[in-house]
């Protein structure tokens, strides 16, 4: 059976349609509890929620961030098998085949799937493990090389937006690392899911809503954000090959990109372009003198 956990963050609305997707997509009722962790948000949770039957509400006493309280979340649930959400996600299909998944694979860690938009498209729900061309070409120019130059791995991730995890692995692993936010935070604990032998399998007969995109942010602090956790989860699991080249040449394609900022870029984002490249400069250039 299910526990459903959803993080909340000044989301209710978001939250109260992801609770109300059960009601079609749960028709032999293998979700047997709904709990929401709320971040310590603004306002209070709307009637619908706090009246369901199997929801349970647990309010932060301060804001914690996302990978604290999903780790909150695994700790309060009841159920074998738990279904992560985030609150702007919710369900299209049936979930029933679920559990038959983690029941007839015994070595099943963490399952995958359909994650789509509102046309029925796909948004994407991981890849390949992260390497050092994601820091060497960044993610625009890593994304084009993908396309021409498909990475093959035996390993994936899976972006925590959309999955199901079996409690006992997710406990097995220690949960998410609470040293990263919630960038990265996904890949590593799919990665430390591989190092364990733990299966990370995709079910795509059940779709999930998620249009992706993030939370608003300025261009400087998504970037900064990347490479912060980017370098320290290459550096954890040993992916940082070849450290001076490969840091020396992201430094390098850095500084070219905050030249052609300077002299180039004349849009109204120019300051909040340029104070991006520099505070990653200013990381890799720590991971330099490491």
């Amino acid at each position: 059976m299910i526990s459903l956990l959803i993080t909340n963050y000044n989301t209710w609305e978001l939250t109260e349609r992801c609770i109300r997707s059960v009601e079609h997509a749960d028709p032999s009722q293998v979700i047997q509890e709904i709990l929401v962790v709320d971040d310590c948000s603004t306002q209070g949770a709307p009637t619908y929620i706090q009246e369901h039957d199997l929801v349970k509400l647990v309010r932060n006493e301060n804001n914690l961030g996302y990978v604290k309280s999903v780790n909150k979340a695994f700790a309060e649930a009841t159920q074998p098998i738990c279904l992560l959400l985030d609150s702007d996600a919710y369900l299209m299909s049936d979930v029933a085949l679920i559990p038959q998944m983690f029941e007839e694979q015994k070595g099943l860690g963490i399952l995958g799937f359909h994650l789509v938009d509102e046309h029925g498209k796909s948004t994407g729900r991981g890849g390949p493990e992260p390497d050092v061309w994601s820091l060497v070409l960044g993610q625009q120019l890593e994304r084009s090389f993908r396309k021409l130059f498909p990475k093959r791995s035996k390993y994936i991730t899976l972006y925590s937006c959309g999955i199901a995890i079996r409690k006992k692995a997710f406990e097995a692993i220690g949960g998410f690392d609470e040293s990263f936010d919630f960038l990265d935070a996904d890949h590593d604990f799919s990665m430390r899911m591989n190092r364990k032998g733990w299966q990370i399998a995709i079910c795509d007969d059940i779709a999930i809503f998620h249009k992706g995109g993030g939370s608003p942010q300025l261009t400087s602090k998504r970037v900064i954000r990347f490479y912060e956790n980017r370098t320290k989860l290459l550096a954890k699991h040993r992916k940082l090959v070849f450290r001076q080249i490969s840091l020396g040449l992201t430094l390098l394609r850095l500084y070219l990109e905050l030249i052609i900022v300077f002299f180039f870029s004349k849009s109204v984002t120019h300051e909040d372009k340029k104070a991006g490249r520099i505070g990653a400069i200013n990381i890799i250039k720590d991971y330099l003198r490491k």
